[in-house]
């Protein structure tokens, strides 16, 4: 995925600019990262690891 973003964002910079180029690589990001983030999974990104680990050992 990261591939796609760096592809789109050099072709973008080419032919436009750097401005454009930044704003295309935001835009991409959160299109392709940000959506799985409103779907309610827990990824255990923000959960505390400490956790998992003591019921492991139980």
């Amino acid at each position: 995925m990261d591939i796609e973003i760096a592809g789109g964002v050099a072709a973008i910079l080419v032919i436009k600019g750097a401005g454009m180029a930044f704003a295309a690589g935001i835009l991409l990001f959160a299109l392709l990262y940000a959506k799985d983030f409103f779907k309610g999974k827990n990824d255990k990104t923000f959960t505390d690891h400490g956790e998992e680990e003591e019921s492991k050992a139980s």
